[in-house]
């Protein structure tokens, strides 16, 4: 594991802190969740402009608006 230092300004951080403790979790175990999530999204967004990229649209509306 490695330790990072955040700087941010001191009511946001009161608000995290607050945040954390109604749902009964640390700091860093809410600033960890909220990270998987922005990557978990992150992730899905390149992976669908990958597939978006490769597509090839033609065939697909052919069968859309022909058959």
């Amino acid at each position: 594991m490695k330790n990072l230092t955040i700087r941010m300004p001191d009511d946001k951080a009161s608000r995290l802190k607050a945040l954390a403790q109604s749902r009964n979790i640390s700091v860093n175990k809410l600033i960890e969740e909220l990270s998987t999530i922005e990557l978990t999204e992150y992730d899905a967004q390149v992976r669908f402009q990958v597939r978006a990229a490769r597509a090839n649209v033609t065939p697909a509306m052919y069968r859309v608006f022909i058959v």
